[in-house]
C-alpha cells in the first residue's frame, strides 16, 4: 500500500494495488501539514508561543517527510528505460507511466503541473523532480516562527526566521506573503535602528509595483499626479482623477513617507512621491468600499467620502487599522513644508470638519493653526 497526495498538499489518498495491476485511490482522513499550521496560527494568536513553535515544527517534519515519498516515488517510477524512451520530456514520461499503470506516479506530476505547467521546468523531468525536492522548505512555518520570536522581543531569531522564509519565498502556497515577509523584516530593521536596511526592504515591495516608477525614474502616472497637487488650488482635482489599487503596497509607501520626512533628514522629493501614492491608494480602498455599500454610490468630493463613511463602522474600522486617515494628514504637511500650500490647506480644513476620527479632525486642526 503506497500513501501519497494528490491534491494540492492538502487531500491525501491511499492507493491500494489490485490484483489486476490498477491502483484504485480511496480517501482517507490524516491531519496534514497546513491544518498543523493553522493550530499553530490559532495557538499563536490564542497568547500560547510555545505551542505555537512545537507545531510549527511539526508541521515542517510532516511536510517536509510527504515531499521525500513524493520524490521518492518519482525516482522510483521514473526508470533509465523511460528517460531513453521518453527524451525526459516531462509530457512524454506522463504518457508511459500512465500506459505503465503507475498512476501514483502520474498523480505526483499532475500535482506539480498544477502548480507550474511543463514550460517552467523546460518540459524537464528532471527539472520538475528537483522542484518538487526544493519543495520541502516549509516558508511559512518559518514565517510564522518569526513572529512568535518577534512577539517574545528575540529580535535576532525572529530575523533568521524572516530570511530563511524570504529566501524560500517562491514555496509559498500565497505568493502574496512574500510582501509580509519583507515588511516583517523592515520592521526589525527600524526596531534596531537600521533605517537604512527598513527602506531597502520597503522598497523590495515597490519593486512590483509599475505605478511607483524604477529607481531614478518615477513613473508617469506618478508624475501626473504629483503636477495635478502642484497646479491646483485645493485637493478635489487630485481625489476625483486618481486611482491605484495595490493594497500590498500601501504599508510601504506610508513607511517610506515616514523614513523620508521624519527620520532622514527631511527628503521631502522623496517623501512627496510616497506621501502622494499612500494618498491615492487610501481615498481608492475608502471610496470602493462606498461603491460596495451603496448602489448608486459615485464620488464627488474628498469630504462627502469621509462623511459617507462615518455611517460604516466597518469601513471606520479598516481605516484606522490600515492608517488611511494618517496617509492624507502626511500628504498634506509634506505639501506644506514643500510650499505646496493650496491643497495642503483645503486637505487639512476637509479633514478638521468631516473626518470621522477625532484625533485626525484635532490634529488637523492644530496643524492648520500651526503652519498656516
Amino acid at each position: 500500500m503506497k500513501v501519497i497526495c494528490v491534491s494540492r498538499w492538502l487531500v491525501f489518498f491511499v492507493f491500494v494495488f489490485t490484483g489486476t495491476g490498477l491502483f484504485a485511490a480511496e480517501p482517507v482522513h490524516l491531519e496534514p501539514a497546513w491544518d498543523i499550521m493553522n493550530r499553530a496560527r490559532i495557538s499563536f494568536d490564542q497568547g500560547d508561543p510555545g505551542t505555537a513553535l512545537a507545531l510549527c515544527e511539526n508541521a515542517r517534519s510532516m511536510h517536509k517527510e510527504l515531499i521525500a515519498g513524493y520524490v521518492q516515488q518519482l525516482d522510483t517510477a521514473i526508470t533509465s528505460a523511460v528517460m531513453t524512451k521518453s527524451g525526459g520530456e516531462i509530457l512524454s514520461v506522463r504518457k508511459i507511466l500512465l500506459e505503465r499503470n503507475e498512476t501514483a506516479a502520474v498523480s505526483i506530476i499532475d500535482l506539480v503541473l498544477g502548480i507550474h505547467d511543463e514550460k517552467y521546468f523546460k518540459n524537464s523531468i528532471s527539472g520538475l523532480v528537483q522542484w518538487l525536492d526544493k519543495r520541502s522548505a516549509y516558508p511559512e512555518a518559518d514565517l510564522l516562527s518569526g513572529d512568535v520570536y518577534a512577539s517574545e522581543g528575540e529580535y535576532v531569531l525572529a530575523r533568521e526566521f524572516y530570511l530563511k522564509a524570504w529566501q524560500l519565498r517562491d514555496f509559498l502556497k500565497v505568493p502574496e506573503e512574500r510582501f509580509d515577509i519583507c515588511y516583517r523584516l523592515a520592521d526589525i530593521a527600524r526596531i534596531a535602528g537600521n533605517f537604512g536596511e527598513q527602506e531597502e526592504y520597503l522598497l523590495m515591495v515597490l519593486t512590483e509595483d509599475p505605478v511607483y516608477g524604477k529607481p531614478g525614474a518615477e513613473s508617469a502616472s506618478l508624475i501626473a499626479m504629483k503636477r495635478t497637487l502642484e497646479t491646483t488650488d485645493d485637493g478635489e482635482k487630485f481625489f476625483s482623477l486618481y486611482r491605484h489599487r495595490n493594497r500590498f503596497a500601501l504599508k510601504a509607501y506610508q513607511d517610506l513617507t515616514e523614513f523620508y520626512f521624519f527620520r532622514s533628514g527631511k527628503r521631502t522629493a522623496h517623501a512627496f512621491s510616497t506621501a502622494t501614492l499612500a494618498a491615492v491608494l487610501s481615498i481608492t480602498i475608502l471610496d470602493d468600499f462606498l461603491a460596495m455599500k451603496l448602489v448608486d454610490y459615485e464620488f464627488s468630493s474628498f469630504s462627502d467620502v469621509m462623511s459617507k463613511s462615518e455611517r460604516y463602522p466597518d469601513i471606520l474600522e479598516e481605516a484606522e487599522r490600515l492608517r488611511l486617515w494618517d496617509s492624507f494628514i502626511d500628504l498634506a504637511l509634506i505639501m506644506a513644508d514643500s510650499g505646496i500650500s493650496a491643497p495642503a490647506v483645503s486637505i487639512l480644513q476637509d479633514l478638521s470638519v468631516s473626518c470621522p476620527d477625532p484625533s485626525i479632525s484635532l490634529k488637523a486642526q492644530g496643524l492648520l493653526k500651526r503652519i498656516f
